[in-house]
């Protein structure tokens, strides 16, 4: 699928960086930013905030039209409401407390580290075929800290 005809450099380093992270393909995690953004403005269109997994939602309302070197573009007014998460992980950070951020990583090599071993334990001592993509390295218990109300000091 290639919904987008174009994106910036940025999107293309952070698809590329979650690529090689992951173990999926580009175009397989580019698919999943293009059906995350159909959600979104499926969310948009519904007159509903935009959901921005792990860091909150943005509400955007129309406001006009201007042109621009002779091309109309919309004129949005928007407002973002930080997740508990995101409020958590930047207050450690402005504290020069790292506690959530490790905990995260440290969920993340712990899994790829289950995965290769369970792998390796699948199977045996034969040479491992290359996983050409089609088998996702799991990221279950990713974010596997304790996030909400509670957990905001």
């Amino acid at each position: 699928m290639n919904l987008l005809p174009q994106y910036s450099e940025d999107d293309k380093f952070t698809v590329d960086t979650i690529s090689t992270l992951s173990g999926l393909s580009f175009e397989q995690v580019k698919g999943v930013f293009e059906f995350l953004l159909l959600i979104q403005f499926t969310q948009y269109l519904e007159g509903n905030p935009i959901n921005i997994p792990y860091l909150g939602a943005l509400s955007i309302e129309y406001d006009k039209d201007e042109l621009i070197r002779g091309h109309k573009r919309a004129v949005l007014k928007t407002q973002f409401q930080d997740s508990e998460l995101l409020k958590k992980i930047v207050g450690e950070i402005k504290d020069g407390d790292n506690d959530t951020i490790l905990s995260i990583l440290k969920n993340f090599v712990e899994n790829q580290l289950l995965y290769y071993i369970n792998e390796e334990n699948h199977n045996g001592r034969t040479k491992r075929k290359h996983r050409g993509n089609k088998e996702p390295i799991t990221t279950r218990g990713f974010f596997n800290t304790e996030i909400g109300e509670d957990a905001v000091d």
